[in-house]
Parts: structure tokens; sequence; C-alpha cells
């Protein structure tokens, strides 16, 4: 039996308002502007372009302005999904997101390299501070 895969979490400050980032997250140009190089929607399926290798995702849930969580279709652990979580800090003004993912104990290291280049780019499609 394969191994469970463990959820995680990593949290990264944006220097941005709460809608921008949720357009960013949310849409196929905010998406295609740093996830992917091209994203199509059709009601709650989303297919993300890589290279012109397409990857489909399920919207799971949403809440406008707080948080959206996909599953990829050919996901094989029934729990995993991955999710964007935006907090708006009140006393400071400062934005966070939070990305919520499921990885294999020996992909773990990759996974975060790949969102810590990912919201690199996220940052820089938004304008703010890499």
């Amino acid at each position: 039996m394969d191994e469970k895969k463990t959820q995680f979490t990593l949290e990264y400050p944006i220097n941005c308002t709460v809608a921008s980032l949720f357009v960013k997250l949310t849409t196929e140009l905010g998406l295609e502007s740093w996830f992917a190089d091209r994203v199509e929607q059709d009601d709650s399926r989303f297919t993300f372009f890589w290279n012109k290798i397409p990857q489909q995702a399920e919207l799971l849930a949403l809440r406008e302005n707080k948080y959206v969580r996909f599953r990829w279709d050919d996901e094989d652990d029934d729990e995993a999904f991955f999710e964007f979580t935006i907090t708006p800090h009140e006393l400071t003004g400062d934005v966070s997101l939070t990305v919520t993912d499921f990885a294999h104990a020996d992909e773990y290291d990759d996974a975060v390299q790949m969102w810590d280049n990912s919201i690199k780019s996220l940052r820089r499609a938004l304008g703010c501070r890499v």
C-alpha cells in the first residue's frame, strides 16, 4: 500500500489588497499570470497547462476574499487538496497567503520549493516586492 500524503502549510506575506490577491487565485487570467502557462475554466473544472500539457482540477470550495480549494483529478489520495487562504492582519494592514498542500515525505522539499517559486511569481504579478 502506498504511503499516505501528509498535509503541510506555508505562509507568505503578500503586500497587496485582499481583493487583488483573490482575483489572482481564482480567475483564469489571474492564475495564468503566475501559476500556469494557460488556464481554462468550465464551471467548477479548471484545466491548467504547463508546456502545453494539461492537468485538471476541481474547484472544491470558495469563499470570496477568504479562500479557494482545488483537488487534482489525478490525485490518488482522497483527502488531498491544495488551498489558498488569505489572511488580512487588521492591526498592521498586512496580508498573508497560506498555502495548504499534501505531499509524500520524499516529495516534501520539492513541493515547498515549487510553492516558494510560485509565490515569487505571484508577487511579481501583483507588483509586490519579491
